[in-house]
């Protein structure tokens, strides 16, 4: 959804604010022209006296108009610009009138242009003010009004043409229409409130910040000046808000989205029910509480941002434009609380919010593939809860979708590929399938490749498919592929500015791969430039954070490597530390869990190797059991974790080592059950080759 409330920034002519305003008409009033239904047109005009039918002209245009207003039949408003233009032709242009009947068939030709989209409609109404321009001189009071309606003009065919001239020249047409109002003109406020809403609009088109500070300042004045019961005031608030929360963004100063919030309540306290515009400012307020929840974790915010646009949704009429927008930033809401709390209900609340969005968008919509991608990434948040099969390939069926409806060269391609290849990628962390493995990263490749330099999403873009080149180095052990993972991940870090919210997670992914590289190369160098990365990472991770947990896990394990390498107890002892609370934080049942009970069992393997204590020898068995016990992680991993701890318990009770080596057959007869290749299952067999091979012969058979 755009920011605006009604598919415009800044209104595009102002309500109330015609040129009669500045006339004094004297007792003059609109002439009634008795019949008027009854007469036809020709009858109505023919008047003796020139001027005077100038005047019967410009009535009958004008209430022609005002019937359009009434009956939306373009017949009235034709009619109208007929009698307009037929006054014109009448009235020579050094009359004082020649100025008003320019002004007003311009804008009678812009309202036509809404109305039916005639695009030389838009063409004759700048010609006709323009003219007016021309023809109004410096200092009359009337100059203010025809240039900030020009300027409309312009922005509106800005709005359909897209050309860059035509909003430069609305902006620089509302600076002048400010300049020219005098002080404790009535119409003050609404010219600085729309030249306001200019600036912000072009700070989000350019990114200048001094426009932004221009725009709040600007707004300020203008909600300053106007009266409480302006019919604008609220539209003003709203869009200074919005400035404020940009300005937030920017600086991460909370007392701007505290400022945001308070000036869309009040602009929601001033707008009626039933009002067209609630639906948005609601929507725009939990929009701002979303913001807030994001950089203070406060579930407070999250909880309203979801009690306000809830109540966005529930005002808005069935069949509205707006309402899959609505229902999107919904599910989002939830999607957000889901990945701070874990709560499945959240996530499966956001699914069915993104799918009754889907549901209500057309075929050939522009927006339905990023609904469908939208919901494919749900959906990969619920795999990795629940580990079940049939949520991931739901994800990737939807995302194949998204990309199947999207023109080459259109600029979200590149995210719906990435978005694709990490549903391909989640699936191959579940199943070990190495197509998948190769499906992913040819399509985060096709992403990178179609990525403009300087693209905001090119360094996440980068680190995924770093991601998805680690996880083929792992299975292929060519050196070179982890050397490309660290060209692609820093040049990802070298892409983010400090304070981006995804630095920490890249520098993590770039430690994990400096690991690897380790791991190879045995050369202590990697493994200090790995645990200074994790380091950092876990440092720019706010407490409380889902992703907290993760970057625990990955420090402790590169404390653990150089601890088997250096037998250094101070590592093994701050690896311990950080993947015991790594998995503390970690809610029962979540996917990852099982992966950081087992790196937390390597650990307190080395240290049993270093010491020869048994309850070091208990405690990474009891981990490696839990691992493999768990019901929601990769069985390739609970695999693992059970040969671990088959080994380790052979030395503790031969009951605990029968129980161990059931958990292996169970397990792979379990993976042989999802493989349905010949390769992958002698794949297996060679991973399994140091636990019992009968059985693992008999499991596969």
């Amino acid at each position: 959804m755009s920011n605006n409330e009604s598919g415009q920034m800044v209104p595009h002519h102002l309500n109330g604010e015609s040129l009669f305003y500045f006339i004094n008409r004297g007792d003059e009033s609109p002439v009634e022209l008795p019949g008027l239904e009854r007469l036809s047109f020709a009858q109505k005009v023919k008047l003796d006296d020139q001027l005077i039918e100038v005047d019967k002209l410009k009535a009958l245009g004008d209430q022609l108009l005002q019937k359009f207003a009434d009956t939306q039949d373009k017949a009235d408003i034709d009619a109208s610009l007929d009698a307009y233009e037929q006054a014109l032709r009448f009235l020579p242009d050094d009359d004082e009138r020649y100025l008003i009947h320019l002004h007003d068939t311009g804008m009678a030709y812009h309202k036509r242009c809404i109305q039916s989209g005639i695009p030389e409609d838009i063409e004759k109404a700048i010609d006709k003010l323009q003219t007016a321009i021309e023809f109004c001189p410096n200092g009359d009071k009337r100059l203010p009004s025809i240039l900030g309606n020009l300027g409309s003009l312009f922005m509106d065919r800005y709005e359909r043409q897209s050309n860059i001239d035509d909003f430069t020249q609305s902006f620089q047409l509302r600076q002048q229409a400010v300049k020219h109002t005098l002080k404790g003109d009535p119409f003050m406020p609404a010219r600085l409130g729309i030249l306001g809403a200019s600036f912000l609009r072009r700070f989000e088109k350019m990114g200048i910040f001094d426009d932004l500070e221009q725009s709040i300042q600007l707004g300020q004045q203008a909600v300053e000046l106007a009266s409480e019961r302006h019919s604008d005031l609220p539209l003003w608030l709203t869009n200074l808000a919005s400035s404020f929360r940009h300005r937030f963004q920017r600086t991460g100063d909370l007392e701007n989205i505290s400022q945001s919030i308070s000036l869309q309540r009040r602009a929601l306290d001033l707008t009626p029910d039933g009002h067209s515009s609630l639906p948005p400012r609601l929507n725009k307020l939990g929009n701002s509480f979303m913001c807030r929840f994001k950089r203070t974790g406060d579930l407070n915010d999250v909880a309203q941002s979801i009690q306000f646009v809830q109540q966005a949704v529930d005002v808005t009429p069935p069949g509205h434009p707006n309402l899959p927008y609505l229902l999107t930033h919904l599910g989002g809401s939830f999607k957000c609380r889901f990945e701070r709390t874990r709560d499945l209900s959240d996530i499966r609340q956001s699914i069915q919010y993104q799918e009754r969005a889907v549901d209500l968008t057309p075929a050939g919509h522009s927006d339905l593939p990023s609904w469908l991608s939208n919901l494919g990434c749900l959906f990969v948040h619920l795999f990795r809860q629940t580990g079940e099969l049939t949520d991931i390939a739901q994800s990737i069926q939807l995302q194949q979708r998204a990309v199947e409806l999207t023109l080459p060269g259109d600029p979200d391609l590149p995210s719906w590929l990435n978005n694709l290849g990490s549903s391909f990628l989640c699936r191959f962390q579940r199943t070990g399938d190495a197509t998948d493995l190769e499906q992913s990263i040819q399509l985060q490749q096709k992403a990178v490749d179609i990525t403009p330099d300087g693209h905001a999403d090119l360094a996440s873009r980068l680190n995924n498919l770093g991601n998805s080149w680690l996880y083929h180095f792992e299975r292929t052990g060519d050196l070179e592929d982890v050397k490309q993972v660290i060209q692609f991940q820093q040049r990802a870090v070298a892409l983010t500015p400090d304070g981006h919210p995804n630095l920490y997670y890249q520098l993590s992914n770039l430690g994990s791969s400096f690991l690897r590289l380790f791991e190879r190369s045995g050369d202590m160098s990697d493994i200090t430039q790995s645990i200074q990365l994790q380091q950092r990472a876990v440092e720019l991770t706010p407490d409380g954070h889902s992703n907290l947990p993760a970057q625990l896990s990955n420090l402790g394990a590169s404390f653990s490597r150089r601890f088997e390498k250096t037998g250094d107890l101070d590592d093994i002892e701050r690896s311990l530390e950080s993947q015991l609370r790594a998995v503390k934080l970690t809610p029962e049942g979540h996917s990852w869990l099982p992966i950081r009970q087992r790196n937390l069992g390597n650990s307190f393997r080395r240290l049993f190797e270093n010491t020869g204590r048994r309850a070091d020898l208990v405690s990474a068995a009891t981990y490696y059991r839990t691992s493999a016990m768990s019901s929601t992680g990769p069985p390739s991993i609970c695999l693992r974790s059970a040969r671990s701890w088959a080994v380790l318990s052979s030395r503790i009770s031969n009951s605990e080592a029968m129980t161990a080596c059931e958990r292996v057959i169970d397990l792979i007869s379990l993976i042989a059950g999802l493989e349905n290749t010949s390769k992958r299952r002698h794949e297996v067999l060679k991973e399994l080759s140091g636990v019992s091979t009968a059985a693992v012969a008999a499991a596969l058979a």
